[in-house]
């Protein structure tokens, strides 16, 4: 059930989405519940601003965005005890969630996220289209880690951007236990963002399902996506959609599959395969790895280059090429 103001939302515990052909939700009882009197609460916010005072300054000096987080953290914390009396996680209480489609913004998403983050029953959470950015993606990446029960997140069309949002999102990914499904499809990561999700691939051990679709993702999301599958051993299905990965993305995938036996559904629609032009900045050829490469280690995808470089030259007997 969904609502247009994020100050008044109901939910209902029986909901069945499918993707790719797969049901991904079970179905239990109807049960509605309203957030309104604590949700309400949030209209308050530009009063309360200057109720707390938060020194920021050891962890980041002058970062707005951490400043913004840590202020919206606490209106969250400061509510937390009254929304969990309304969400009432008893042993047999809430364990499918449905938001999409309301405008919660940062705001919401870092309430919800600070009531959700020690929460153990929510195994459907659906976030998509909820208007949430950076601050809420580095709030519900905290929480991922924490939801010991959650086993399906929908984060689809909001603005989580390739910075700490993406990089929030995919430390939850990675320490998280339980999670099966993600979709993070049109977030907007591009290949930063897009490389720390594929990344996380590596370490994740229960993720069968991932979404990446629509996220400007080209041939160096697709190098870390096949060295990942190299290692991963869970996942199932992976859906790519209309994503330039172009010919070289598409054919390091293609090389992982040999190896991977485990993934049996992977879409490549509308992902561009051609082949990259000659002029321009250097394409790495591990056949003809000469050239000049500028690269950004703290980029999973970058770095595997630097490190593919590096075993060349060790290989060639430490000469240069």
């Amino acid at each position: 059930a969904e609502s247009g103001d994020a100050t008044s939302t109901s939910t209902s515990t029986t909901t069945s989405t499918t993707q790719g052909g797969r049901n991904l939700r079970g179905s239990t009882s109807s049960r509605n519940l309203s957030l309104e009197p604590a949700l309400g609460k949030m209209k308050q916010q530009n009063s309360r601003a200057n109720m707390r005072s938060l020194d920021d300054g050891s962890r980041e000096p002058g970062h707005e965005l951490y400043a913004a987080y840590v202020r919206a953290k606490a209106e969250a914390l400061a509510l937390k005890q009254r929304v969990i009396l309304q969400f009432d996680f008893a042993p047999n209480g809430l364990q499918e969630l449905n938001l999409r489609g309301n405008t919660l913004g940062d705001r919401g998403i870092v309430l919800l996220a600070g009531v959700l983050e020690q929460d153990r029953m929510i195994r459907v959470l659906d976030l998509a289209r909820t208007g949430f950015g950076e601050i809420g993606a580095v709030a519900l990446g905290a929480a991922m880690e924490n939801m010991g029960g959650l086993e399906w997140l929908s984060l689809e069309w909001n603005l989580i951007g390739s910075g700490k949002g993406a990089l929030a999102i995919a430390t939850g990914l990675r320490n998280s236990i339980t999670l099966k499904c993600l979709d993070i499809s049109e977030c907007s990561l591009g290949d930063k963002g897009g490389s720390f999700i594929a990344s996380a691939l590596t370490e994740n051990e229960t993720l069968e399902e991932l979404d990446l679709g629509s996220n400007r993702l080209s041939r160096e999301t697709a190098e870390v996506l096949a060295y990942a599958l190299r290692k991963n051993c869970t996942l199932l299905s992976m859906q790519l959609v209309n994503n330039p990965l172009g010919y070289e993305g598409a054919g390091q995938l293609v090389k992982a599959m040999m190896v991977n036996t485990v993934l049996n559904h992977l879409n490549l629609s509308k992902c561009s395969f051609i082949k990259a032009s000659s002029h321009g900045d250097d394409v790495f050829d591990e056949n003809k790895p000469s050239g000049h490469y500028q690269l950004q280690l703290f980029m999973p995808g970058q770095y595997l280059i630097a490190t593919k470089l590096v075993e060349l030259w060790e290989q060639q007997g430490d000469t240069t090429w």
